[in-house]
């Protein structure tokens, strides 16, 4: 049979899963808080009896406790905040079921005997105090916890006192004749009915009848029915009057403990009615809103991206400049040029000298120009690496508006270094595909344009060939006769290349760099919508929360019955 620790266990896991979809949401929070609260209590599901002892700063609660106590277990002085860390006092049987560590496991237990050894406290432990001679007839099954100043200048105490005053079964709240007007009480006050769970009010230090009359009018228009103690200060009245003050505290406590595992059940009880009610009016229709957000959000993210894929040309300059146009040109006459069926007997002719000219060029250097298809792919990209920045931005801008989240995201955002990188990959790309598409255009050259365009180099071999024989052969004559045969073999070459050819080319490669501009925005895209997906699935944990519930309230039944 399914104990109480695996459904909370389970929900435990449920809530932690909500987080991604539902940062920040009030009613996860408190659905957090209440669940362990709730594992507080199944863990110590009838005993013992917890009560908080709670005040603002200089109320005197370690000095009452200390008088429960029977001995200077807590700080007690003029220093503030006096109280660092909450402190527990049980007898024996009562203390054993405190330090387990399914009980406020969040905090480090550590049994003292307290007095001299809270000199320094640690601020994460609670400290646990064995009984050994208290001033009354403490029961055994009642623990107090003196807790630090819910007003203290320390937020961590503030946070202690919230935290310890919420998983009491009953709380006394100390303030005093100097300090109950204070609002940080009042606040504390509003948090309780009298009726959830049992509550006791002490005014410490009265030494003015007028100002416990003012406080308990203050009470009966708050609309608190409470029972309130009016505690002397002790250095004013007799020794009587401060016995019948400590006899009410005592005797409200020992009725309280006959109702031990009444008062916890009912704590328990009343715990997991918080939690139905915080799930089911806050956390679950929350849930149901966001699911829809997201996957609304989800759409709009994909459509998004698909626009940008089709049409990167209207994010970013496709356009192909002169000088590209020219590197083009240039690029499918180099290829043109490798068909020359006389290129290697003229090179085995001139090898002797062209190897002499080899050594004069690397003597006094030489300047090699850019790969015309390197050319052809940067400068596809007008604007070049700036222009593919800024699209990529703007892109993450709308993914972000869409998606509801505020920009920029550096999770989510391609940076700089990794959009200079896609850049030189993508040109690199472009420009290996680029020399592939010229040798097969000059493949793809029907018969006629292929003896015109051989004729033209047998012409052009012929001239070289008597040049560089005559002048022996030297690398310079070649050159020196290219130079002035290359506009009319550039002119020829136009005539076997048609204008048409070199336009189809062109626009292939615009829309192969529109290929690449997309495989780009692709990715930036796929991080949002990956976001969003994780969000969606994160959020299907909350599908079992509400069976989860009906088996928790099962156990409940069963332990609390």
């Amino acid at each position: 049979m399914t104990n109480a620790a695996d459904i909370l266990k389970k929900l435990k896991s449920d809530l932690a899963a909500l987080e991604m979809g539902l940062a920040d949401d009030p009613a996860l929070k408190e659905a957090g808080v209440l669940l362990g609260l709730l594992a507080d209590r199944f863990a110590r599901p009838h005993s013992p009896l917890v009560v908080a002892l709670c005040g603002p700063t200089g109320a005197g609660k370690s000095h009452i406790f200390n008088f429960l106590a029977g001995g200077p277990v807590s700080p007690s002085s003029y220093k503030r905040p006096s109280t660092i860390a909450p402190v527990a006092a049980a007898q024996s049987e009562a203390l054993y079921q405190l330090a387990k560590k399914d009980f406020l496991p969040k905090y480090h237990k550590v049994e003292s005997q307290g007095g001299a050894a809270f000199a320094e406290v640690d601020e994460n432990r609670l400290y646990l105090v064995s009984l050994k001679k208290p001033s009354w007839e403490w029961p055994k099954d009642l623990a107090i916890i003196d807790t630090p100043d819910f007003d203290s200048v320390r937020a961590v105490n503030q946070l202690q006192a919230q935290d310890m005053a919420r998983r009491a079964d009953a709380v006394i709240l100390v303030t005093h004749q100097a300090k109950y007007a204070d609002q940080s009480a009042w606040d504390f006050l509003a948090g309780e009915d009298g009726e959830s769970r049992p509550l006791l009010i002490i005014l410490n230090r009265v030494t003015a009848a007028a100002a416990a009359d003012d406080f308990k009018e203050r009470l009966a228009g708050f609309g608190l029915a409470a029972p309130l103690i009016l505690w002397p200060e002790e250095a004013s009245v007799s020794q009587v009057t401060i016995s019948a003050a400590r006899r009410e505290l005592t005797d409200w406590l020992t009725l309280l403990s006959a109702r031990t595992r009444e008062l916890t059940a009912s704590g328990g009880r009343e715990t997991l009615k918080r939690l139905f009610e915080t799930l089911e009016r806050g956390l679950l229709p929350r849930l149901r809103q966001r699911e829809a957000g997201l996957r609304d959000q989800l759409s709009d993210s994909r459509r998004l991206i698909a626009e940008w894929m089709d049409n990167p040309r209207e994010h970013i300059a496709l356009k192909l400049p002169a000088e590209t146009r020219e590197a083009l040109a240039k690029n499918i006459q180099e290829v043109v040029s490798r068909a020359d069926l006389w290129a290697r007997p003229r090179r085995l002719l001139g090898a002797p000298l062209a190897a002499l000219g080899g050594i004069l060029k690397k003597k006094f250097g030489g300047r090699e120009a850019d790969a015309a298809g390197e050319k052809i792919a940067s400068g596809l990209s007008e604007a070049g690496r700036e222009a593919l920045f800024s699209a990529v931005r703007k892109q993450a801008r709308s993914l972000a508006e869409a998606s509801e989240l505020p920009s920029p995201q550096p999770d989510l955002d391609m940076s700089a270094e990794e959009i200079g990188q896609s850049y030189r990959e993508m040109n690199a790309r472009l420009s290996a595909w680029l020399k592939e598409e010229s040798e097969s255009l000059l493949a793809g050259l029907p018969l006629g344009q292929r003896a015109i365009f051989y004729f033209v180099q047998l012409v052009h071999a012929g001239l070289v060939l008597g040049l560089q024989i005559q002048s022996g052969g030297l690398p310079g004559a070649e050159v020196l006769l290219g130079g002035a045969m290359g506009p009319v073999v550039s002119k020829l070459t136009g005539v076997v290349i048609s204008r048409e050819n070199l336009s189809a080319f062109e626009s292939r490669a615009v829309a192969r760099h529109q290929l690449e501009l997309a495989a780009i925005f692709q990715e930036q895209g796929r991080r949002y919508e990956s976001r969003l997906k994780s969000e969606l699935e994160a959020l299907a944990a909350g599908r079992d929360l509400e069976s989860d519930l009906e088996k928790l309230e099962k156990e409940a039944l069963r332990v609390w019955a």
